[in-house]
């Protein structure tokens, strides 16, 4: 079986951002009664950069399945209205006889 340099990168990728996702939701899980010590807190700030890295994942997902939508919509209309707008048939084009 062969597999090519792009799908071990995409795994590569894919893994990684799990990876990110599932250990920044295990650092804000652990440190959710933190007591503050002062303004500089650096647990503060990891759950901050932690909580905006799960807000921007969501956030690109969602941009993503939206482009992707719009693409699969765009493509779908082309065909159904290539399809009804090139079905230009009538009975004399058909050559049906009309009877009384």
């Amino acid at each position: 079986m062969k597999i090519t340099v792009k799908k071990i990168i995409s795994i590569i990728v894919f893994l990684s951002v799990i990876i990110v996702l599932i250990s920044s939701t295990i650092f804000i899980v652990k440190h959710i009664n933190h007591h503050c010590t002062d303004k500089n807190c650096p647990i503060c700030i990891e759950l901050v950069n932690s909580n905006s890295i799960i807000s921007n994942l969501g956030n690109t997902c969602a941009i993503v399945f939206c482009y992707l939508a719009f693409v699969i919509g765009y493509i779908a209309y082309r065909l159904f209205a290539g399809f009804s707008l090139s079905n230009n048939t009538t009975l004399i084009s058909l050559k049906v006889e009309l009877l009384n």
